[in-house]
């Protein structure tokens, strides 16, 4: 099915909300539409209320992209020939919220991988600040961390339906119609269908980021969990 086809009748923070994340063991799962509990398959915690794996921010972010292209494509031209401003802003900024959804998740994954390593708590406070942009996050401090770049990620995560070096693509689409409009001041000149492609594009980046997590952050949790379970007890 054509993700897009959910949009019409389905609030896309609705979907993200279905990712929830086990308290104890950090784990991710797409639960759907109708679970409100999480029985935990790694570590067997049983959550009436289980957290959200998205944040409030990314959700707003999501919202307020969705909010965008819904105005925008419910907007009816005066003429072909003659493009409504407000609809080319509204398309606009479904780029721009998409491209700040993008940034957020990976700031958001890298600060709970680094709470997993015995780092010096003055670079915990501050390696946002080491780390300022996007791409020094993404090609420097992530390899570093994992020991694998982005392109070897985009190929050993895997999930059915979804092609993560194709969605890798459009994130670089995205951010360079974004850099185009906010630094370069070219006119707002979004396609319609690039604007979809954002709303397309957040089921996979979604899935993801889920998977990232499970593999690193979750993982590191686990052990960290069957350690204190060998330990003697004092």
């Amino acid at each position: 099915m054509d993700p897009h086809l959910l949009i019409e009748n389905h609030s896309l923070v609705n979907l993200a909300m279905h990712y929830k994340i086990c308290r104890k063991c950090s784990r991710v799962r797409n639960l759907g539409p109708y679970s409100s509990s999480y029985q935990c398959d790694t570590c067997g915690s049983n959550e009436q209320y289980p957290n959200s794996f998205f944040d409030l921010n990314l959700l707003l972010m999501i919202d307020l992209m969705q909010d965008s292209y819904i105005t925008a494509t419910s907007l009816v031209p005066a003429s072909k020939d003659e493009p409504i401003p407000a609809e080319q802003a509204r398309l606009a900024s479904v780029v721009v919220y998409f491209c700040t959804v993008k940034e957020l998740m990976l700031h958001r994954f890298l600060s709970h991988l680094l709470d997993q390593f015995p780092l010096p708590v003055s670079f915990l406070e501050h390696w946002d600040k080491h780390y300022f942009t996007y791409s020094q996050r993404r090609e420097k401090l992530l390899p570093a961390l994992l020991g694998v770049n982005w392109e070897k990620l985009l190929t050993t995560l895997t999930a059915p339906n979804h092609d993560f070096p194709a969605m890798s693509a459009f994130l670089k689409k995205a951010t360079d119609a974004r850099d185009n409009l906010l630094h370069e001041g070219d006119h707002f000149d979004i396609d319609p269908n690039h604007a979809r492609g954002c709303l397309e594009n957040l089921f996979p980046l979604m899935e993801f980021y889920a998977l990232l997590h499970n593999k690193y952050v979750h993982e590191r949790r686990m052990d960290a969990i069957r350690r204190m379970a060998q330990s003697p007890a004092s």
